[in-house]
């Protein structure tokens, strides 16, 4: 079929030609580079977070017990108790005030006066 009516149309052998083109394959190994840096990112990221959710775990089982061990009676008689010495030491404070107005209000009135009551805020 080459030759047909003395005209050749078509070369007898055809050659293939190779075109090799630099750096062809480079998007292809990138975007892998890529995809393989992506999954190990989120691969890191899903440890820590189980990490993360092991160790609030821990933490909370931790705080239950505390919680079981403590004994709340006597916390609120230690809360009360620490009122009750906050007040006492105003008192001890300001005895020397009262102590000292009572002297004046005692040296300033005639002795035979004597209080019933007495009440200050």
């Amino acid at each position: 079929m080459a030759d047909k009516g003395g005209l050749q149309l078509l070369p007898e052998t055809r050659k293939r030609i190779d075109v090799n083109v630099p750096g062809e394959n480079r998007t292809v190994y990138i975007g892998v580079a890529l995809i393989v840096l992506v999954l190990a990112v989120y691969g890191g990221l899903w440890w820590y977070s189980q990490n993360l959710n092991t160790k609030i775990a821990e933490a909370d089982n931790q705080l239950l017990a505390l919680e079981k061990g403590r004994d709340k009676k006597a916390e609120q008689s230690l809360i009360t108790l620490s009122k009750q010495i906050g007040i006492t030491n105003q008192l001890i404070k300001s005895h020397t005030y009262w102590s000292a107005g009572f002297s004046r209000i005692e040296s300033a009135l005639q002795t035979n006066v004597q209080f019933r009551s007495f009440s200050a805020v």
